[in-house]
């Protein structure tokens, strides 16, 4: 499909797929020339790009030594090794959605959090939505967790029309 898009783009009309990975695969193939490449490309480089936000997150909800051990073993990880070498739509999943993750915990522990920063991690997650559904389950897991939270109770709606702004857009489209 990326490969058809890249030669003529239109709307694909997913089904239960969700068609990001498509699009971000067709216009690196308009780049690289060949959509297995491009495929490729974009899981290598998002996959080994995750590393950076996991040992972020992992370092602010626990400490340094436990986010490098944590980086070490996500690098050497066979399934992620191999889902950042195939053509699939993980890598590019879990980049986004671990980085949303951070910028959402970041915000979370803060001081005073702030609505850009729940946006910011929301649109991270909608992102990561565009790649697999379970971003949208995420975000619903967050926003529960927002509500439960006083301090973050206010950003709580707005977080979550972001944070599901793909889903509205991938149902809307197969209707």
């Amino acid at each position: 499909l990326a490969a058809e898009w890249a030669h003529a783009p239109y709307w694909i009309w997913s089904g239960p797929w969700i068609p990001l990975h498509f699009y971000v695969t067709g216009m690196l193939t308009w780049i690289l020339g060949d959509p297995i490449i491009a495929g490729k490309a974009l899981s290598f480089v998002t996959g080994s790009l995750t590393l950076i936000p996991l040992f972020q997150l992992t370092q602010r909800l626990f400490d340094r030594t436990t986010a490098t051990v944590a980086g070490v073993f996500f690098a050497i990880y066979g399934v992620h090794i191999g889902l950042s070498s195939i053509v699939m739509s993980e890598a590019p999943f879990a980049l986004f959605a671990v980085w949303g993750l951070d910028v959402f915990f970041r915000e979370s522990v803060s001081e005073s959090p702030r609505l850009r920063g729940f946006l910011g991690s929301a649109a991270l997650i909608a992102i990561a939505g565009g790649f697999r559904q379970e971003a949208w389950q995420l975000a619903g897991i967050l926003w529960l967790l927002m509500l439960w939270k006083p301090r973050t109770r206010r950003y709580a709606i707005p977080f979550v029309v972001v944070a599901l702004s793909s889903f509205v857009v991938w149902d809307i489209s197969n209707a």
